[in-house]
């Protein structure tokens, strides 16, 4: 095995407590008239595309609730860009929010391999998840392991794995590089999102 590391893809999971949910759901369902733009999605960057210029765009002030969720949002990834800077004299370099939309249970979109390319991170929050699975995908790591018997492994790891799944619960938030590419698979039960894309200023 490697004995270091040169390259590191972080992401962020929380519970978020002190939200009513309910408002939350209620506005993604609002927020979700129509699945998508067009329906014939011809690459990746349709994907991102049909989310930004469907009705299921949210507004940054479209409830009292998303306004706290906002400031949640915003205080944790200024904290992943502060620790990239890494210099305390520096504070004059922020996030914000770019852009904010719904997803109710599977909006066709999602459920592709995509990234987003315009952004620095982006943000999903679940009101509601009864058996919700976020899929994180890298390309790299699949062209390397394609030269690999990787099938005979029992255990798996960063240097042996092209993607990772995490099951997504109810009030909980996921941070991640928009350069990563994602995506969720098809349920039959349950779930909403509010999804932000964040950029720097």
């Amino acid at each position: 095995m490697f004995n270091e590391t040169l390259f590191s893809i972080g992401i962020t999971r929380l519970k978020i407590d002190g939200l009513n949910n309910h408002e939350l759901s209620n506005l993604v369902v609002e927020n979700c008239k129509t699945g998508y733009v067009d329906d014939k999605i011809r690459t990746t960057q349709d994907v991102i595309t049909n989310a930004l210029y469907s009705e299921r765009g949210i507004t940054l002030d479209a409830h009292p609730e998303l306004t706290k969720l906002n400031n949640t949002i915003l205080e944790q990834t200024q904290i992943i860009l502060d620790g990239i800077i890494s210099n305390p004299q520096v504070n004059n370099v922020t996030t914000y929010i770019k852009r904010i939309w719904g997803n109710k249970n599977v909006n066709k979109d999602i459920s592709l391999p995509h990234a987003h390319r315009d952004s620095f991170l982006s943000a999903v929050y679940y009101p509601v998840s009864e058996d919700g699975i976020i899929h994180f995908y890298s390309p790299f790591s699949d062209a390397f392991l394609a030269q690999v018997p990787i099938g005979l492994a029992t255990e798996y790891n960063q240097y042996n794995s092209s993607y990772y799944e995490f099951p997504v619960q109810t009030g909980q938030l996921v941070i991640f590089p928009s350069m990563l590419c994602h995506y969720v698979p098809a349920t039959e039960k349950k779930r909403m999102s509010i999804a932000y894309d964040i950029g720097v200023n």
